[in-house]
């Protein structure tokens, strides 16, 4: 089982196995993101205007566009085969806030357009999970 390790806004996420709907949380004084999926300490950082190219071979969750101020983002979901995937969405104190996926998709890239509706603005979490494949990116929505 893989663990999933998250620190952003100053709090770190430890040890969520892929199947977790809540994670614990615990303070801490720096700001880094780090997926032991993809290899330790691999930062993300996703500037207006990036190109981003992904591999098509492995499984991967990517913010390709985020709009804070609209309280909208597009994520992408890389698969390489078909596979059950679940994507969900957490809040900074690691409670699942809603289900935006869960169900078999076909290899290739499929992207998903998530709305701030219902939520206070603030950072979450969009968590993909596939096997023993987990990922998750950081989503900010302002309000």
């Amino acid at each position: 089982m893989k663990a999933l390790f998250l620190v952003v806004a100053g709090l770190l996420v430890l040890g969520a196995p892929a199947h977790a709907d809540v994670v614990s949380v615990e303070a801490l004084g720096s700001v880094a993101y780090t997926d032991v999926t993809t290899g330790p300490f691999a930062d993300v950082e996703v500037g207006a205007g990036a190109q981003m190219v992904f591999d098509a071979g492995q499984f991967s969750l990517n913010v390709v566009e985020a709009h804070p101020r609209q309280g909208t983002a597009v994520l992408q979901r890389v698969v390489p085969e078909r596979a059950q995937v679940a994507l969900a969405m957490f809040n900074i104190s690691g409670r699942k806030v809603r289900t935006l996926f869960d169900g078999e998709l076909d290899p290739g890239e499929h992207d998903i357009a998530v709305s701030s509706d219902g939520l206070p603005g603030g950072v979450y979490f969009a968590r993909m999970a596939s096997g023993d494949f987990a990922q998750t990116r950081r989503v900010v929505f302002l309000k």
